[in-house]
């Protein structure tokens, strides 16, 4: 309706369709087109109170004039036709219907040979989804929206608003539409009657969460192929997805059964490296879980999927005494922020889009059509920044460190005072207060840190107050790392000359989870032909190294071949040469992170900007810096490769991981 106004005022008052009328009468034109348009838009005014009070035929009629709007402002967005798209869609869906057992290898070579037949060159297209979407398909959605929705036990907690938002839509964003609730619609009918307990949404959610989203594997060879964002079609075909894939197939489900599913997504992980990650929300609910997350790294505070750095039945903990000193375990990856991807445009952020310099805007984070849903997940903190006299940027952020630069997360207009709010951040998180200007991200405060209690932690650097530093690591280690050092806890090393070991003899026990590189001395013991990790524990043994050395005649260590042989979850090394053994070096599989000798390093401390404290190069498993400014964030960079690099402070002669 805004926008027949915004239409009548630019012709009633652009010079170009401007007519000479008296007050009077040009008042009775007003008045007359206002009514006009009035009349003409009300059928798509549905008031969100009274919708339980309808008879079908309204809902439906109400429900058919929205997604008829709806459409009308749709497009789809690809890099092929959409006839094309959905000629390849309807052979493959056919190919994979007569052949459902077909190996994946020869379906990706399939799949590969059509598209290149079908699609021709990749152009990027728009289409407006009036042209592709018909009535009936339209209808058909609109009626099984509602009836899925009107049969569901919880159909009083979803108002009108949230259905039209979160079940109605025909698509999720900007793929090419298909006829994904028709299908799912049956489904989900054949499912509760297999699993009547399915009719309570909780445990719905629960089953589409687990059986659903991790139906797609993250082996990835058939998403490329598809020159379009995944439509439940070619999902269901590929069998494939990361996060945001998982999500997108666990929403068509849950939505064609009348669930408010929604996309719920994290801009940058507060601690981890760069990467959007997704979650399924429902939309009707206040919060999402009962206990908030707190960024706390409480193990058992943990949401697969969501912050968990390891699936959670499959964490491993350690008692303080194992862990090297200097080293803590990071088990949870922290949130700074969770967006909702919304259907309809949201007006605040139409307000901030138009209302701000352009240069300003980091379109990568802010959205038309997102929400803050923080506080639904989070047990949040809140941070207001001043600007500076004579400053005139319009919008701050929040930047996240990351070893590409630093990435907005969170965005606040600066009010008349000159105050930028920002509320429902997440807590222990380092955050840059910062302004963008164009590509360039400019520091408008120290970094800082909302602690668990609620204070506020700010870092700068210290010149008064040097301090000396042992680092070990470039990187937090994370439980999906350290978890493979635990089964090599108890191991014995043992030496058989035949490989069934049907004779052997123990030479060494790992007494502690190896964290760096162990070294288990064999010199002066028998040789044997074969060598064995023995462990009762059912967990299998990975090794990034297993190698055995002898020290020649001008006392230089060298390494003996060996072949590597598995058995179930031990290993097994085979000696081929005829020498006596010095000692065997033993290294779990690991993210490589730690300090390793040979590699180049360079240190860097936070002083408004980065600051180099010098390279070195890496003589053993720790760096020794000394004279460093204390108090402020640091960033250690490996110059001899690797990507994953994150800031730290010192604390206690400790990395502290951020």
């Amino acid at each position: 309706m805004i926008d027949h106004f915004l239409l009548f005022k630019k012709i009633l008052f652009n010079r170009k369709y401007q007519i000479v009328v008296s007050g009077k009468v040009l008042k009775s034109i007003v008045y007359f087109i206002l009514a006009f348009f009035a009349v003409l838009v009300s059928c798509c005014e549905i008031n969100t109170n009274d919708y339980c009070n309808t008879t079908n035929d309204d809902l439906f009629s109400k429900a058919l004039c929205v997604s008829k709007t709806d459409m009308k402002q749709r497009k789809t967005y690809c890099h092929s036709p959409v006839d094309s798209l959905t000629a390849f869609l309807n052979k493959m869906t056919a190919i994979k219907a007569e052949n459902p057992k077909m190996p994946k290898a020869q379906l990706v070579q399939l799949a590969d040979s059509l598209s290149r037949l079908m699609f021709g060159k990749s152009e990027f297209r728009e289409t407006a989804d009036s042209l592709l979407i018909t009535d009936s398909y339209l209808a058909r959605n609109a009626e099984l929206s509602i009836k899925a929705w009107q049969e569901s036990e919880w159909y009083n907690s979803v108002d009108f608003e949230v259905f039209c938002n979160y079940v109605l839509p025909y698509k999720l964003t900007e793929e090419v539409p298909d006829h994904w609730r028709d299908s799912l619609y049956q489904y989900h009918q054949k499912l509760i009657v297999r699993n009547p307990v399915l009719k309570n949404l909780d445990s719905l959610y629960q089953y589409h969460l687990t059986k659903t989203y991790y139906s797609l594997t993250s082996r990835e060879k058939l998403n490329g192929i598809y020159k379009s964002a995944s439509n439940y079609s070619w999902l269901t075909i590929s069998g494939e997805g990361e996060c945001r894939e998982r999500c997108r197939y666990t929403m068509y489900h849950l939505r064609a059964a009348g669930a408010p599913a929604t996309y719920d997504y994290i801009p940058h992980w507060g601690n981890s490296s760069s990467a959007i990650h997704a979650y399924v929300g429902l939309a009707h609910k206040e919060k999402q879980f009962d206990k908030l997350l707190k960024n706390n790294n409480d193990p058992h505070n943990l949401v697969n999927d969501l912050n968990a750095a390891m699936t959670a039945y499959k964490l491993q903990e350690f008692i303080n005494e194992e862990v090297p000193q200097g080293m803590y375990l990071q088990c949870e990856k922290t949130i700074p922020k969770i967006y909702r991807q919304t259907w309809a445009n949201q007006d605040k952020m139409i307000g901030v889009l138009n209302g701000s310099p352009k240069n300003e805007v980091d379109f990568n984070l802010i959205k038309p059509n997102m929400i803050d849903v923080t506080a639904q997940y989070l047990n949040c903190g809140e941070f207001s920044l001043r600007k500076k006299l004579f400053d005139s940027h319009s919008l701050a952020y929040l930047a996240i460190f990351d070893i590409n630069g630093w990435i907005p997360v969170a965005f606040s207009e600066f009010n008349i005072l000159g105050t930028a709010k920002f509320e429902n951040i997440g807590k222990n998180v380092v955050y840059l207060p910062a302004a963008k200007k164009d590509e360039e991200i400019i520091p408008l405060g120290n970094p800082f840190c909302i602690t668990s209690n609620g204070e506020k932690n700010e870092y700068y650097s210290k010149f008064d107050s040097l301090i000396n530093m042992n680092l070990i690591r470039k990187y937090p280690l994370f439980a999906y790392s350290a978890r493979h050092t635990f089964p090599f806890k108890g191991c014995i090393l043992q030496g058989s000359d035949e490989e069934s070991f049907s004779e052997f003899v123990n030479l060494d026990t790992i007494k502690a989870s190896p964290f760096f590189e162990l070294k288990m001395d064999l010199s002066g013991k028998q040789r044997f032909l074969y060598y064995r990790l023995w462990t009762e524990g059912t967990h299998k043994l990975y090794v990034n190294k297993f190698l055995f050395y002898r020290i020649d005649e001008n006392n230089c260590r060298k390494e003996i071949k060996r072949e590597l042989i598995r058995k179930g979850n031990l290993l097994y090394a085979r000696i081929d040469t005829v020498c006596t053994i010095d000692h065997l070096i033993v290294w779990p599989r690991n993210d490589e992170n730690y300090i390793i000798t040979g590699d180049k390093y360079e240190l860097y401390y936070w002083d408004g900007q980065w600051v180099s404290a010098g390279e070195k190069e890496a003589i053993g498993f720790n760096l020794n810096y000394n004279d460093i400014p204390s108090g402020t964030i640091y960033w250690l960079k490996c110059l001899s490769g690797g990507e994953e690099e994150r800031i730290f402070t010192y604390e206690n002669g400790k990395q502290v991981w951020w």
